[in-house]
This record gives C-alpha cells, sequence and structure tokens, in this order.
C-alpha cells in the first residue's frame, strides 16, 4: 500500500526576494482552463473531453503589505513556491513540490484591514509561457523551508481627507483595479505568451461610524477634494504594540462619494475613494508619514 504524505507551503520567492509571512490557506493555483466536452448528436452522454486553452493563476496573501506596491513582470529568478511535505511530528519532511515560472506579471490586488485584525496584501501572479506550447508553471522538488517573520506585521490605522481624520474606523479596503489581458488561445495556442495591464482602476474604501466626517457634497453627488487623501496602518513588531501611521498610502487627487449608509445598534458610512490621475506622478504612493 502506497504512503500517503501531505504538503504545505514552504517559501515563495518574486523576482529574486524571498517571502515568509504569507498565510498558507490563502494559496491557491488555478489552471483556468478552457475545456471541452462534446456530446454526440443528442447523446445525452458526452463522448469527447479535451482543453482547448490554460490560462493558469497563482493566488496568495501575505502580511507584508510593501511585498509588491505595483505591477511588475517576472525576471531573474522569477517566481517560485516549494511545498515541503509534513512529517508526522508536524515538523517538514524530506520530500517537496515545487512550481516555478521564469515569464509572467505579478499583480498586487488588494490591501485589506479590519479592527483588531492583521491587515494582508493579495496578490496574483500570471504566468506565460516561452512558446504557447511550453507549460508556463513548471513543477519540481526544490525544498524551500520558510524562513521567520521578522518584518513585523500591520493593522488598521487612521484616514484623513485634506488633512481631517474620519472617526471610528473599523475596516479598509485598497483595491489596486487592475485588470490583466492575456491571450491564450491565439494562433491555436494552449497557452498565453503575453500578460500586461489593460486597464488600472484602483478603488479605495472606507467603513466607519462617526457620519459627522461625511460631507454634503460626498453623500450627494461626490467631490474632489482639495487636499491628498491619505490611508495608514499602525505595525506591530514582535513583542510589540501597534505603532501609529507607521505606513502610508497617500492619494493626491481622488473622486470621493458615499457608496453605503448602513443602519443599526450604531450607524456606520462606507466612502469610496476612486484616484484619478495628478499632472504629475502616479495614483498613489507609499510614505512613513502623514502628509
Amino acid at each position: 500500500m502506497k504512503m500517503i504524505k501531505n504538503y504545505t507551503l514552504g517559501a515563495v520567492s518574486l523576482n529574486g526576494t524571498a517571502e515568509s509571512a504569507i498565510s498558507r490557506d490563502s494559496f491557491s493555483i488555478s489552471p483556468q482552463l478552457g475545456a471541452e466536452l462534446l456530446h454526440a448528436g443528442g447523446e445525452a452522454r458526452p463522448s469527447f473531453a479535451g482543453t482547448l486553452t490554460s490560462r493558469p493563476v497563482v493566488t496568495f496573501q501575505t502580511w507584508n503589505l510593501l511585498f509588491l506596491t505595483e505591477a511588475e513582470a517576472l525576471s531573474g529568478a522569477g517566481f517560485s513556491a516549494s511545498l515541503p511535505e509534513i512529517a508526522a511530528d508536524g515538523g517538514f519532511g524530506s520530500s517537496a513540490i515545487s512550481y516555478a515560472a521564469s515569464q509572467g506579471l505579478a499583480v498586487p490586488t488588494e490591501i485589506s484591514a479590519q479592527a483588531g485584525q492583521t491587515a494582508t496584501l493579495a496578490v496574483s501572479i500570471y504566468p506565460v509561457s516561452s512558446d504557447g506550447s511550453a507549460a508556463p508553471l513548471a513543477a519540481g522538488t526544490t525544498k524551500t523551508l520558510p524562513g521567520r517573520i521578522t518584518g513585523g506585521i500591520y493593522t488598521l490605522g487612521s484616514v484623513k481627507i485634506g488633512g481631517t481624520s474620519l472617526g471610528g474606523i473599523s475596516q479598509v479596503s485598497l483595491s489596486n483595479g487592475y485588470n490583466v489581458l492575456t491571450n491564450e488561445g491565439e494562433n491555436g495556442y494552449c497557452y498565453p505568451t503575453l500578460a500586461r495591464i489593460d486597464r488600472h482602476t484602483p478603488e479605495f474604501s472606507v467603513t466607519f461610524s462617526d457620519l459627522s466626517g461625511i460631507s454634503a457634497a460626498q453623500l450627494l453627488t461626490g467631490e474632489v477634494p482639495a487636499g491628498a487623501v491619505s490611508c495608514s496602518f499602525s505595525k506591530v513588531n514582535e513583542g510589540g504594540i501597534p505603532t501609529p501611521d507607521a505606513l502610508t498610502v497617500v492619494l493626491s487627487r481622488a473622486f470621493v462619494d458615499l457608496s453605503g449608509l448602513q443602519g443599526g445598534a450604531k450607524f456606520s458610512g462606507t466612502l469610496r475613494f476612486r484616484p484619478v490621475i495628478p499632472e504629475s506622478g502616479d495614483f498613489f504612493s507609499f510614505g512613513e508619514a502623514l502628509p
């Protein structure tokens, strides 16, 4: 009888940078097959099955919010993930399964944080083939174990609109809004040979209970405030407590409107910030202090 083996997440590396602060529960590989099951004539059961296209996507969440701050092409060492065997005592066994991609696109999809919880950054990897026929994601047996989490973690912080703080913040979400275009199926090839950004439409939302922070314009028509919008995250180092405003994301120009007002024992509102490109610079920037 064959012995059953179990595997778990080891180390993940992107363009030569290894990261251990990754949730094992969030790691996923989806082949996204374009498969066909065909029925002959009026037959009730299919008699043919085949795959026309495959667009693999790797997704995971990390507690390192600076692991990836913008879309980045795979280069050099590319992307790799090691899944070591789990030993009976809970440690790591001798074998491992690994996956690697040398070409493709890495995209930070969303930063999210809730009160009393660790903030996370969601990442998606779009591997591409060198010629349309070669598998874009190669399987192997490389064993790379995760290291210690040494950089600290982040949690919910403050939000300011033009220098004025919102009160009672319970949740924030920064979605990068990347729409990734791939070309699987072109010229009859199974795998994509291209992954690129087709649209980049970020959206930042914050849920809070101090409704006095909502202006009439935000409630009825939306507005582009005169000052910058900033969202900060508090940092917790090992053995410590949160240090306020340790990491700040600044939106220099954004359209702000109220996307929801929720009743209950404590009313809450959700403001939506949709960044627009300023005269110079990008949608947003990462810094160490509030503006």
